[in-house]
């Protein structure tokens, strides 16, 4: 009983470890960059998680869409207006443009 019960306890400790993992992965919006003269340029429009991302939040240099790998250019206008629990934003080197009101509020 005892050896079931561990068993159990530690299946239901790694779903949740699991779901708390994966509840902090960020997926970004995006559009294409048509002014990139590469053709992989891509610019953040915000995220799938919407307002309620919090914390610090880390807009990687490059995104990979469909195998091939895309350079983040821009962050677009309002992307992420109202993300009020946001406490930093990490930005990425190869920035060339912040839209109008990206970070309002």
């Amino acid at each position: 009983m005892y050896t079931m019960m561990k068993k159990i306890f530690s299946l239901t400790w790694i779903l949740a470890m699991t779901t708390s993992l994966f509840a902090q992965e960020i997926v970004f919006t995006h559009k294409f960059d048509e002014d990139d003269e590469t053709g992989r340029g891509v610019i953040i429009t915000g995220t799938t998680i919407e307002t309620d991302l919090g914390g610090e939040v880390e807009i990687p240099e490059s995104i990979i869409i469909d195998e091939i790998e895309f350079s983040v250019n821009a962050i677009g206008d309002s992307a992420f207006k109202d993300y009020t629990k946001v406490t930093k934003f990490n930005l990425p080197s190869t920035l060339k443009k912040i839209g109008n009101f990206a970070f309002e509020n």
